[in-house]
């Protein structure tokens, strides 16, 4: 796993850190008034790998701003420690579509209810976090609390037509990065594909069936796919009745 931010961009770097037996991902859009978006997980991480990458970029030495996609530990975490040895820092809090020096924050719920993207309008880059779960990753399934939402979320990123997405994670059926309007096409069709795959999967069963017997079938017949939430099946049921 790199130790130092990867070059993504004009001025848009990723650092990919160890999470579980995954990764997870933190930006940097660097400037005058840098921008981080999210934080990893744990105080480690930020010591031992957020920290001593922002001081070999020199953004320790400016103020900037932290924002966070959602509020799940792989993503904030390490929030609070980062801002303690970063205190001229502050975290912006938006939930709504607003602009914040060169981005664009863009409510992108599902997965959670209060997700966010972040559009970087130089690059045209939009920072999707776990917005788009495609089968999910590794031992953590596709998981949305609101179905209805999620779809929203898919339609609004087409519509903004990125010329790149970065995903937070190395997500099965999709992918980490799409660079290009090719790329993109492909990472949007694959993230509309596998929800419907999703989608059919949960509606064939009576909705009186046991959530965690949909769950445990589709264990069984996917076996080389990522587990199915039982979440999942409620929001997918709910936004169905």
């Amino acid at each position: 796993m790199q130790a130092s931010f990867l070059k993504i961009a004009d001025d848009l770097y990723r650092l990919d850190i160890p999470f579980d037996h995954l990764f997870t991902s933190v930006c940097l859009l660097d400037g005058e008034n840098p921008i981080i978006i999210d934080a990893a997980t744990t105080r480690a991480d930020v010591q031992s790998r957020i920290l001593p990458a922002l001081r070999a970029m020199r953004v320790t030495e400016r103020s900037g701003t932290l924002l966070l996609t959602h509020r799940h530990g792989d993503h904030s975490g390490g929030a609070p420690f980062l801002l303690e040895v970063l205190p001229s820092w502050k975290l912006g809090v938006l939930s709504s579509d607003k602009n914040l020096g060169r981005v664009t924050a863009i409510p992108l719920g599902g997965h959670t209810e209060d997700s966010m993207g972040y559009l970087d309008t130089r690059t045209g880059t939009l920072l999707a976090g776990d917005a788009l779960q495609f089968f999910g990753v590794g031992k953590y399934g596709c998981s949305v609390v609101d179905a209805s939402l999620y779809e929203a979320t898919l339609a609004r990123v087409a519509s903004l037509a990125p010329n790149a997405i970065l995903p937070s994670h190395d997500f099965i059926g999709g992918s980490a990065a799409a660079i290009g309007q090719t790329e993109v096409t492909a990472l949007l069709d694959a993230a509309r594909i596998t929800w419907e795959e999703i989608k059919s999967f949960i509606l064939q069963f009576p909705t009186d069936t046991d959530p965690f017997e949909v769950v445990r079938a589709w264990k069984a017949e996917r076996t080389a796919l990522p587990p199915l939430p039982s979440t999942t099946v409620k929001a997918v049921r709910k936004a169905n009745q």
